[in-house]
């Protein structure tokens, strides 16, 4: 019954949760008989399915129930298949209504276990449910799922500490010492002790005209109640689920008992439980004087998804992929299928290709764990398709979140503590970085991020985990991802007349955790630009000839079902005829960054043991992309090969590849730009051949070479802007 004054509105799931007796009311009433089954006939079919089922000759849920009251933990797992094939009708009768059977059911595991134990004092068994097949997401759940089974996948973003919750409530009144007993309701109700004294002596006085005993009687004797532990999550739709422009979707949950601390904030995970409705209390400053309902999650299981690519294939799926995994040339198939509709950067999509497939995780006897996920960086000029390959990534690989390093913190990438307001208790919610644990990262404008955010990740690029010491919470979380991230350089444009190192922005400490490294130029060359633009145009055009193209390609779902299907079945290891191919090669790329840093005083990019571990981790992707169960010589040449493109190439990328003489011309520039930036101040104009006169007199120079270039280099920077055809110099900044 339901009314909009001050009654408070009670539900069916929270009121029938509890067996003993009617939950949030005094002690007292009679069992609720079904319309088919009694309560007491539902008990004993429970009761045998629990002692009868088995599974190779296994009484398993006898033997879990024994096994675990060992150990002083009292609850067993029951998978709902099973109690299906058992019996057909009490199946359903769970289904339908779950808040009231689940606790028929943990009377009978109860039952079970004194009987087979023979112990006087047994606790209360918890039941845990898993297998229950129809899964909903966060977006489908509707009305007529309240008080329903469900079974629900998402992310948790936050967890409260696991605090008391009174069960089992004995209450005393003040004035004529009569003692009661209530039950709370399980999830998120809490019980409610009577303002009246419900002694049968104060309602006889007050049937007599007495005054009776007083309002508000009752004190609660905490030494003769019990409590549980309870926990509260918060539960986000998984990332690939939410569809593209919207808002991901949270639904709160309630555990309790033994299902408390079993999650993390950035757990994929599948909930199984009751769909229920809960009221909140009004706020004290609001104007609205009723409680507001909303809906949570009562949880019964939980079951963990590894790796971010838990899903299961079928075996027509598994002959398919088995398939694609022995096709021809199939490396550089897939490459071609990444990003189709940009032209060339092959060895960049071949990059790719190996970070979504990854290396393999080790975990050596010390307890060290070494990271299998391969991090990429590209670098480069405006309009090279940089952030088309960040937003391909983000569609294909089974688990991505995408992000902008200008609009990310360092708590948004890793983790907050959150305040809560009803409560004032600090919890932790995740970040980007945490969410796509087993996943991708794409960061893009990565060198737009704050030097301190941009710290922040160090750790979880390398160790793969985010360490949180705030509020008083102290915690590690998983943060197992591969990170694709693309950034500007130093002078928006990659100024040639520049080495890399003053080109690339980035510190060598985060340079060093990046296990491939691209430098993307934007050249001039009217071959290069015909073809790109004639590609450009077909795309536009989507004509017959890129439907032919496209027909040879692997399609996108196919590649996001194989990348998930290899990440589970292989995890390969270097063979031995590699190993030697990789130490030699290691030893001679060092060789050469010293005499580079001989040679130049600098080396722009650190070649270090974690390139060694790059190359190791590029060799296993590209097995694991076969499905080998190890990486041959042939795989490790592949990964220098792919490696020397990327970081080595990237560090000899400028001026120091120019030639004789480039050392020496590249100061000439630099005299040339110290000279235009102290004759011209900010903001004013002069001519450009009376400056250029002055520098040639100035300097005592005779060719004006590097003062022209110094123009050139300085626009690119936007430090001075070229007007009126070229004849004046407009300094900017």
């Amino acid at each position: 019954m339901f009314s909009s004054e001050a009654e408070r509105v009670y539900y069916t799931d929270q009121s029938l949760s509890v067996s003993h007796g009617q939950q949030g009311s005094v002690d007292g009433g009679s069992a609720i008989a079904d319309g088919r089954l009694s309560n007491d006939q539902v008990q004993g079919r429970f009761r045998q399915f629990l002692k009868q089922w088995t599974t190779k000759e296994t009484y398993i849920y006898v033997e879990t129930l024994r096994a675990n009251y060992a150990k002083g933990k009292y609850f067993v797992e029951v998978d709902v298949s099973h109690l299906q094939m058992f019996d057909e009708d009490i199946y359903a009768l769970l289904i339908a209504n779950p808040a009231k059977y689940i606790a028929l059911l943990e009377d009978a595991a109860k039952e079970v276990l004194d009987f087979t134990t023979n112990k006087k004092d047994i606790h209360d068994v918890q039941v845990h449910l898993a297998g229950f097949g129809r899964v909903s997401t966060l977006r489908g759940l509707e009305s007529r799922d309240i008080s329903k089974l469900v079974n629900i996948p998402g992310i948790v973003v936050g967890a409260t500490r696991t605090k008391s919750k009174v069960h089992r409530m004995a209450i005393m009144c003040r004035s004529c010492n009569d003692v009661r007993y209530m039950y709370a309701p399980s999830g998120m109700g809490n019980a409610q002790v009577p303002r009246i004294c419900v002694s049968s002596a104060n309602t006889d006085a007050r049937m007599q005209g007495a005054p009776g005993c007083p309002l508000d009687p009752y004190i609660v004797l905490t030494e003769h109640s019990t409590f549980i532990d309870e926990q509260y999550l918060k539960l986000q739709e998984r990332p690939e689920d939410v569809p593209t422009g919207d808002m991901p979707r949270h639904l709160s949950c309630c555990v309790d008992r033994y299902l408390t601390d079993q999650v993390q904030p950035g757990s994929r995970v599948m909930l199984t439980g009751i769909y229920c409705m809960n009221e909140s209390a009004p706020a004290k400053r609001s104007a609205d004087r009723f409680a507001k309902s909303f809906a949570y999650l009562r949880v019964l299981g939980i079951a963990h998804e590894g790796d971010g690519a838990s899903t299961s294939f079928s075996a027509e799926d598994e002959q398919e992929l088995l398939e694609l995994s022995r096709m021809p040339n199939l490396y550089q198939t897939l490459a071609n299928s990444i990003a189709p509709r940009i032209w060339g950067h092959d060895d960049i999509k071949k990059a790719i290709a190996c970070l979504m497939f990854g290396g393999s995780r080790k975990l050596l006897p010390d307890g060290m764990r070494l990271r299998g996920d391969i991090n990429v960086l590209l670098l480069g000029d405006p309009s090279v398709a940089k952030s088309q390959f960040l937003k391909f990534v983000e569609q294909v690989a089974p688990v991505a979140v995408y992000t902008s390093g200008k609009g990310s913190s360092a708590a948004g990438l890793t983790a907050s503590v959150i305040r809560d307001a009803s409560t004032n208790e600090f919890h932790l919610e995740a970040g980007a970085l945490v969410l796509a644990d087993g996943g991708v990262v794409c960061i893009d404008e990565f060198d737009k991020m704050n030097e301190i955010d941009r710290v922040a990740i160090h750790e979880a690029m390398e160790q793969q985990t985010i360490s949180i010491a705030k509020a008083g919470i102290t915690t590690i979380l998983n943060s197992r991802t591969s990170i694709l991230a693309a950034a500007n350089p130093q002078y928006g444009r990659y100024d040639t007349e520049r080495s890399a190192a003053e080109n690339i922005s980035l510190q060598s400490t985060i340079l060093s955790r990046f296990d491939m490294i691209f430098v993307i130029l934007d050249t001039h060359d009217r071959e290069s630009d015909a073809r790109v633009s004639q590609f450009v145009i077909n795309v536009h055009m989507q004509n017959n000839m890129m439907a032919v193209e496209d027909a040879a390609l692997i399609p996108i779902e196919t590649i996001k079902k194989y990348v998930g299907f290899c990440r589970q079945r292989a995890h390969p290891r270097l063979s031995p005829d590699a190993c030697l191919t990789l130490r030699n090669h290691y030893v001679n790329i060092r060789s050469g960054m010293a005499r580079t840093r001989k040679e130049t005083g600098d080396a722009p990019i650190p070649i270090t043991v974690r390139q060694l571990e790059a190359i190791v981790r590029i060799s296993e992707s590209l097995a694991r992309m076969e499905l080998c169960p190890q990486a041959n010589a042939a795989h490790v040449a592949e990964a220098i090969r792919l490696f020397k493109v990327s970081t080595v190439q990237a560090g000899n990328t400028g001026s120091i590849v120019q030639g004789a003489g480039a050392d020496e011309f590249r100061v000439l520039v630099q005299r040339a730009e110290d000279f235009i930036r102290a004759r011209v101040p900010i903001s004013h104009r002069v001519g450009r051949e009376a400056l250029r006169q002055q520098y040639l007199k100035a300097l005592n120079v005779d060719s004006y070479a590097p003062f022209t270039k110094a123009i050139e280099v300085m626009t690119q920077r936007q430090e001075v802007r070229v007007e009126n055809q070229g004849r004046n110099i407009h300094r900017v900044r």
